[in-house]
């Protein structure tokens, strides 16, 4: 009987733990029909007239926009002048602000190339006249180029030229006082009114005109100043600017 008993108490427990089990699992599943224990399917998106048949899910990315192509622009000059500078910069630009980058074909030895802006500087030295053809440059984003028309640059002598300078001599020093020592003239002359790098000393205070011999094509400016008999130099005077060619 003890062990029938125990029998009995193992069973009532077994049933008792599958009935528990039971309730477990069921507990928090939906239904739609809970007389008969169909669970509901699944939502489908767009279902119904006019939808699709797709699950629900994350939206696509929006597409991709072509890489647009760079733009070069620019009018070079065609005419170059022996040892005078020359120089052609052209325009460039992305739609998309990719970086660009430029190449060069047909390039004369003496011009020097920029990679990184497309800048053509350089001077033409003594013997390279001549016409140079096929120059052109190409700019590119990586992925497209874009290409000027090719172009030639002429490099021809310059011109030589001179100036002829006149003035009255001083009378009176800075001071007021009467110059009674005046001994002659200092002419410096350059390309720009702050680099007159080049001179002419005078020495006769008599001498109120000069000309200035084998200046090359181009402008140049001038300023005179004076000399005492001690050699004290006065300031100089204003600038003046002749055009060669």
């Amino acid at each position: 009987m003890i062990g029938k008993a125990a029998g009995i108490l193992s069973s009532t427990r077994a049933g008792y733990a599958l009935a528990l089990l039971l309730a477990t699992t069921l507990v928090g599943c939906r239904f739609d029909d809970s007389s008969t224990g169909t669970q509901a399917p699944p939502t489908m998106n767009g279902g119904g007239p006019g939808g699709s048949d797709r699950p629900d899910r994350p939206g696509s990315p929006p597409p991709t926009t072509a890489n647009g192509t760079p733009r070069i622009s620019g009018q070079p000059l065609t005419v170059a002048k022996v040892s005078l500078p020359y120089s052609f910069q052209p325009k460039a630009s992305d739609p998309d602000g990719d970086k660009l980058t430029f190449q060069i074909r047909g390039k004369p030895d003496w011009i020097n190339f920029d990679a990184q802006s497309g800048r053509l500087q350089g001077t033409p030295p003594s013997g390279s006249t001549g016409t140079y053809t096929g120059v052109q440059i190409i700019v590119s984003d990586g992925t497209h180029v874009a290409e000027l028309p090719p172009f030639s640059i002429s490099v021809q002598d310059a011109s030589i030229g001179s100036a002829e300078l006149a003035w009255e001599p001083p009378t009176a020093n800075e001071d007021g006082s009467p110059l009674t020592d005046l001994a002659g003239y200092v002419i410096r002359y350059g390309r720009s009114m702050g680099g007159l790098d080049q001179s002419v000393k005078i020495s006769n205070a008599g001498t109120t005109i000069y000309v200035v011999e084998g200046l090359s094509e181009g402008t140049w400016y001038f300023s005179l100043s004076c000399l005492n008999s001690a050699g004290v130099e006065s300031r100089p005077t204003g600038y003046v600017s002749t055009t060669i060619g």
